[in-house]
């Protein structure tokens, strides 16, 4: 897709359509756009290793459990309620963790690149209709 927008715009200098500092400029966002779906691209292939999450969640685990322990002689009745949010809170944040690992997919909360591209090519669509508008003889 970069190839051809990069082609598409030498063509429209080469007709006299764009100046020479649009094209330059063009062609940086191209590299940019290109620059940026590699970034995409790594983070879709690198995936956390199983044994950062699993250790994870054993850490928070072995902490809710004894967390309560250091804290009795100072709250007494009030840990348990304490230790409940706390863990609630500690156990949401891993979980957060958890989801947001793999922003790519089709879950309902990841991030909604159908709808992006689908965007994005109807607004070329739009532009090219409009270039192609602007090329005819009136």
């Amino acid at each position: 897709m970069a190839f051809w927008i990069g082609d598409y715009l030498q063509v429209q200098y080469e007709r006299n359509l764009l100046p020479i500092y649009q094209l330059t400029a063009l062609h940086k966002l191209v590299d940019d756009l290109v620059n940026i779906l590699g970034g995409c691209e790594r983070i879709l292939k690198t995936p956390i290793p199983l044994i950062y999450t699993v250790r994870l969640k054993q850490m928070v685990l072995i902490y809710c459990l004894v967390m309560p322990f250091d804290i009795v002689d100072e709250l007494r009745w009030w840990t348990g309620p304490i230790i409940a949010f706390a863990s609630f809170i500690l156990l949401s944040i891993e979980e957060i963790g958890s989801e947001i690992e793999e922003p790519f997919g089709s879950d309902p909360n990841d991030l909604p690149l159908d709808g992006i591209c689908n965007t994005i090519n109807r607004n070329l669509e739009e532009l090219i209709k409009l270039a192609s508008n602007a090329d005819r003889p009136r």
